[in-house]
């Protein structure tokens, strides 16, 4: 797995790239609704709950590529709202 970190503009951009056998294009279609997996057992909720929670903060969260090498994914995160996030963060205490 390769993550990368890039600021474009006025935005933060973290890819996700893995190595794995890629989704089955009928799972792309659906692939941030909960209850969907392709895993045996899977609940189907991790990208659902990640979707979620990006759009929670004013973010993007996409499946950029799909193939047998692999696929990618983009969180983009406006710069304005992760520099409030880590103000907020730091200026509060942990215990």
């Amino acid at each position: 797995m390769t993550l990368s970190l890039t600021q474009c503009g006025e935005q933060i951009v973290c890819e996700v790239r893995d190595e794995g056998p890629g989704l089955l294009p009928e799972l792309t279609t659906h692939l941030f609704a909960p209850c969907k997996s392709s895993k045996e057992g899977g609940s189907g909720i991790g990208l659902a709950i990640s979707k979620q929670l990006a759009n929670h903060l004013g973010a993007q969260l996409e499946l950029k590529s799909n193939s047998p090498a692999g696929c990618v994914f983009v969180l983009t995160v406006p710069t304005n709202v992760a520099s409030e996030k880590s103000r907020r963060a730091s200026s509060t205490p942990i215990c």
